[in-house]
């Protein structure tokens, strides 16, 4: 899915990937990772192929610039 290797942006779209995935595990109450892809799609945070939509991609910058926000205040 990513070349990690490949440039900053690679990491930059597997974080996104793996925080909207983390979302989508914790929200669907499985550790299954088919069930929260399932639930990825269904809100349509992933696509068909597995990809972040433009909704997952907020939902991923919500959640990393909060995260940012709360390691700024600690």
């Amino acid at each position: 899915m990513f070349e990690l290797t490949s440039s900053p942006t690679a990491y930059s779209q597997s974080l996104h990937f793996e925080t909207v995935l983390g979302h989508c595990y914790e929200q669907s109450g499985s550790s299954d990772y088919q069930i929260a892809v399932k639930y990825g799609r269904k809100m349509e945070y992933l696509d068909d192929s597995g990809e972040l939509t433009t909704s997952g991609a907020a939902l991923a910058h919500f959640y990393l610039a909060e995260a940012l926000v709360m390691e700024m205040a600690a």
